[in-house]
């Protein structure tokens, strides 16, 4: 093949050795276990890859698959079995243990995890926590140690997450772990009590570059940058100042992983450089690459340790010690040969470190690069310009070495797009900031840290250690402001793309891999793959088109924990938004975390129509993220705006986005498609200052005449009394319970009126409420409404495949009806 004027190599693209493919198999085997789907089609694109055919070597494939599938269960940690009473009771319990590790979080967060806790109640009752249990402390008192004894008093609880199909699953994170339970205090609360006992030599010489750090700069974004990429502690890091760096494109440069490795590896090579001119006659004895191998090692070391010896970097330093091993023994670096080797060794220590996240796009960002980046740099103008001495030749090799950061950049992106869409729905444009940003960390501020942090803890080169660290900091401060100038004036901007379905994630890779090969000559098995590839991409469709799929009518109360947020799918295709979750003020955003990734799964994201049932929190909280982000075609409201900094964005983005606004009240009818619509049955024309609840938006979704579903918001009794006496017509099937349960809105009338067989409630996982409220839950059981609560069941769904047609239940967690409960 030719390509750019010049002879394109066969062998552009490594392949894989014959050992590596039963490693690979073995790899989807240890995913199967969450995603059986995705690594069963990914078994048989590999088989095909491999050109297997039905002999011994697709025996040995199979065999390696199922031999990943039964280790992955086997390592799977048993969870504990039902929530224990006092933990459904939220009870506050004294838990004891003994810290295991520790990790900063963005926010001033610790996370503590305590091996061997126990709980112990007020009336005397105690026993033993199984597993981990975190401990998120915010704004603490002290920094634990591994092996310092705690006690704390925390309501403790299980872990579970917000519960959405196709969305993260936390339950599942921190089960892989051994994690099982957690708890949260602020600063004093919940009176911590630190053992003392002494920390370990690691734990104290961290103390004291924490420390060094934190003496070297002022507090600000400056100094959290530099402690996030020296000690890959993100505790300094404000929330903002993290926004800024996502949207940016920039957050994988304070995720401590290869490419920080590669900037110590560099440093080891500029010493061997640098000891080959001041000693020539060092190089006659060890060739300059190996020296910088050498030199490099203990530097690459000890970021993994600074680093805390995530699985990112451990994986990145066995791929060192692997291409470093190579070369002392005469042989290239073999990009992907290392890579498979630090999984293969990672995997032998822990089955289920293939389902880190951290691992996961480290992972695939270097195999990217290697299969990506050099086919197309040595397509790339300017090779034989760059050859010679000169102020041209010079001025070449630097465009060339930035057009080289670039492409690095882009082929880590191309092969991580998938993954980043999936996991966090939002993705930066600014790709060209890598440019500018790469090397201002690879040759100045990694570098600089390292030594800053290495002569911080050397007796007597304390305060040239300080220094260093300061200017460091004070380098990465200018970074940060630039980059918030940026973003001031809109030039990060963020596109939020269609989440990929597993059909469009394994035919996306498979499209990549076949194209890869068939530049390495594996022409027939890579055609058929890319193939392969091709019709997972459009199966989707397909099979949505030919089931029906499309034509239904969806309505799903989403998990958004303590808080409510409906989403209405309309036949065709458009989408209708009630609601959009809140939680506290300044806590999680759910339109971020639950809303937007429910928009974009499988599809392009976009509303039609964005409703406000009422001004509380809980419901317009997660609506400016949502509005800001996806193309919204009409915000309606009853008339009410919120007055807080969550409200005053949810405007200025509705404003932003020209969003035209509509205020209804009882009696308009709201026009979602031919024969589909949304009546308004409250508020009427008299309504009160007093609480918003009661001026709730009570909405019925009615489709060819036929009442499918009543969606009052939070209207209290007050306003149910009001509703009732005016006679309207409230009969739908499905029920979203007012006020996600309370007592409050308690009204075994409203529920008879309504005749609904099916109850749906947005609530929180063991909330701090108690709801959905046993009086309700009695008085629906009573009336024979089979209820579903997200806190429960996680997201509820039902859907209609035509307006005559049964409606049709499904809940995240598999979860059974309560209508009999009591």
């Amino acid at each position: 093949m030719r390509g750019g004027g010049g002879e394109f190599p066969s062998r552009a693209v490594p392949g894989l050795l014959p050992w590596q493919f039963p490693l690979c198999a073995l790899l989807l085997g240890l995913l199967a276990l969450r995603f059986p789907w995705p690594a069963l089609a990914g078994l048989v694109l590999l088989w095909a890859l491999a050109g297997a055919g039905p002999g011994r070597r697709a025996a040995l494939l199979g065999a390696a698959f199922a031999l990943g599938w039964g280790l992955a269960a086997w390592a799977m940690p048993a969870g504990p079995g039902e929530v224990a009473p006092w933990m459904a009771e939220r009870r506050v319990a004294e838990v004891t243990g003994r810290v295991a590790r520790v990790e900063s979080v963005p926010g001033r967060q610790l996370r503590v995890f305590l091996a061997g806790a126990r709980y112990a109640l007020d009336d005397g009752a105690q026993g033993a926590l199984p597993g981990l249990v975190l401990w998120t402390w915010q704004e603490p008192l002290a920094w634990p140690h591994p092996g310092q004894s705690v006690a704390v008093r925390l309501r403790v609880r299980p872990v579970r997450g917000f519960a959405n199909p196709g969305q993260w699953d936390a339950r599942f994170h921190w089960g892989r772990q051994g994690v099982f339970y957690r708890g949260f205090t602020r600063g004093e609360g919940g009176q911590p009590r630190l053992g003392d006992e002494p920390p370990g030599p690691g734990a104290r010489l961290r103390a004291s570059l924490r420390q060094a750090v934190e003496a070297a700069a002022p507090d600000g974004p400056g100094r959290a940058l530099l402690a996030a990429l020296v000690l890959g502690e993100r505790f300094f890091v404000a929330p903002e100042a993290y926004d800024t760096v996502r949207r940016s494109t920039l957050a994988h440069s304070l995720a401590l992983s290869g490419m920080h490795l590669g900037f110590a590896a560099g440093l080891g090579l500029g010493l061997a450089w640098a000891l080959g001119r001041l000693w020539p006659g060092l190089l006659l004895r060890m060739a300059r690459p190996r020296l910088g191998v050498l030199l490099g090692a203990p530097l690459v070391g000890l970021y993994v340790w600074l680093g805390g010896a995530t699985p990112s970097l451990l994986r990145a330093g066995l791929m060192f010690a692997a291409w470093g091993a190579l070369l002392l023994l005469g042989r290239g670096r073999v990009l992907l040969d290392g890579l498979l080797l630090a999984l293969a060794l990672l995997v032998a220590a822990d089955p289920l470190v293939v389902h880190d996240i951290r691992l996961q796009l480290s992972a695939v960002a270097v195999a990217g690069i290697a299969v990506l980046v050099p086919p197309v740099w040595r397509l790339l103008p300017g090779r034989e310009a760059a050859r010679g001495a000169g102020p041209a030749v010079w001025a070449a090799r630097g465009a060339r070495a930035l057009a080289g950061v670039l492409l690095v950049s882009l082929a880590a992106n191309v092969a991580l797009l998938p993954l980043l869409v999936w996991n966090f729905t939002e993705t930066g444009l600014a790709l060209h900031l890598n440019v500018l940003w790469l090397p201002v960390l690879g040759l100045a501020a990694v570098p600089a840290g390292l030594a800053g942090a290495v002569l911080a803890v050397t007796p007597g080169l304390g305060e040239a250690g300080r220094w260093l660290l300061g200017a460091d900091a004070a380098l990465l401060e200018g970074a940060m402001a630039a980059l918030s100038a940026l973003d001031a004036r809109g030039w990060l901007p963020v596109a939020t793309l269609p989440r990929p379905l597993w059909p469009h994630l394994v035919g996306y890779y498979a499209l990549l891999v076949g194209l890869a090969a068939l530049v390495h000559a594996r022409a027939r098995a890579a055609l058929g793959v890319c193939l392969a590839g091709a019709l997972l991409l459009a199966w989707p469709g397909l099979w949505a088109g030919a089931t029906g799929q499309g034509r239904a009518l969806g309505l799903t109360v989403l998990d958004v924990g303590q808080s409510q947020a409906v989403l209405l799918d309309l036949p065709g295709g458009g989408r209708v938004l009630v609601d959009g979750g809140g939680g506290f003020p300044g806590g999680l955003d759910p339109g971020r975390a639950v809303v937007l990734p429910a928009l974009a799964r499988g599809r392009w994201p976009g509303l039609d129509m964005m409703i406000l049932s009422h001004p509380d929190h809980d419901h317009y909280g997660g609506l400016g993220a949502v509005a800001g982000a996806v193309p919204v075609g009409v915000f309606v409201h009853g008339g009410r705006w919120p007055d807080s900094g969550s409200g005053r964005a949810l405007r200025a983005a509705l404003e932003e986005g020209g969003v035209p606004v509509r205020t209804v009240g009882a009696g308009d009818v709201l026009d979602l498609g031919p024969g589909l619509a949304l009546e308004v049955l409250h508020p009427g024309n008299q309504r009160s200052r007093g609480s918003s609840n009661n001026q709730s938006l009570v909405l019925r979704l009615v489709w060819h005449g036929r009442p499918l579903a009543l969606l009052p918001g939070d209207v209290e009794q007050a306003g149910i009394q009001r509703l009732l006496a005016e006679g309207a017509d409230l009969r739908a099937g499905v029920l979203v319970v007012p006020h996600h349960g309370s007592a409050s809105s308690l009204s075994p009338e409203l529920y008879a009126r309504v005749g609904a067989r099916l109850a749906l409630a947005g609530t929180g996982f063991l909330n701090y409420l108690g709801l959905p409220d046993a009086q309700v839950r009695l008085a629906l059981a009573r009336a024979g409404v089979a209820l579903y609560d997200t806190g429960r069941c996680g997201a509820v769904r039902v859907t209609w495949a035509a307006p005559d047609a049964p409606a049709r239940l499904e809940t995240a967690l598999g979860c059974p009806g309560t209508a009999a409960m009591p």
